[in-house]
């Protein structure tokens, strides 16, 4: 996670970049995470944990879109 300012800017540029955004969106955290849990895509440990819910959700969605992120790793769809 960036520290500085500078870490901050550099890594926003980047995600910019690549086409990427942060998107907020308000959802009800326990329902979510309990879907994710019955998924098996989020360990129940982690249920509360909004960061591991945002990591998982962030691998749910780049599943969906075939993309790559940092968080997880799926290769690009070629159309």
């Amino acid at each position: 996670m960036p520290k500085t300012d500078a870490e901050r800017q550099r890594k926003s540029r980047k995600r910019r970049e690549c086409g990427r955004a942060v998107l907020p969106v308000e959802v009800s955290l326990g329902q979510l995470a309990d879907v994710l849990v019955d998924s098996g895509l989020l360990d129940e440990w982690d249920a509360e944990n909004k960061a591991e819910v945002a990591k998982a959700m962030a691998r749910v969605i780049d599943g969906w879109l075939g993309t790559a992120s940092p968080v997880t790793g799926f290769a690009k769809r070629v159309r």
